[in-house]
């Protein structure tokens, strides 16, 4: 294919992730339980989707010539590339309690987990309609 100047195929690299955290776990003699987990998660060359490129005839016919199977009918491409940085704080929360119930035991238990991903560096830090799908699709509290 012809070089395009407004594309930029680059070798992936692997992520990078720096993983900070801290926790606690609370147990008495009746039962009852509960942790906490905090972390945070440092995310460094994330992989990310390119925009879809339309091909040209006559990088199709390239295509052909090099003998990509199809390479007459692909009309677009879109490739991985290392294309920014996050970082994710959260904390997870459990409570048990541990209840006789006639002549058996019932254990009740809840979770809750707050988790906050933000961009911090990359393609979409300037791409702020990219940047809040990306951070918003993810869900906070589940």
């Amino acid at each position: 294919m012809n070089e395009r100047a407004d594309v930029s195929i680059d070798p992936l690299k692997s992520e990078e992730s720096t993983n900070f955290t801290l926790g606690a776990v609370y147990r008495n003699a009746q039962g009852f339980s509960l942790s906490a987990d905090l972390y945070r998660i440092d995310i460094e060359n994330r992989f990310g989707t390119s925009p879809n490129f339309t091909l040209t005839n006559a990088e199709r016919a390239r295509l052909v010539e090099l003998g990509v199977t199809g390479g007459e009918s692909i009309t677009a491409v879109s490739f991985y590339q290392n294309d920014f940085d996050t970082e994710t704080t959260g904390l997870d929360l459990v409570v048990s309690n541990k209840f006789d119930l006639g002549n058996g035991l019932l254990t009740l238990t809840g979770a809750y987990n707050y988790n906050k991903t933000e961009v911090t560096g990359g393609s979409l830090v300037d791409n702020e309609s990219a940047r809040v799908t990306f951070e918003e699709a993810l869900p906070v509290h589940s």
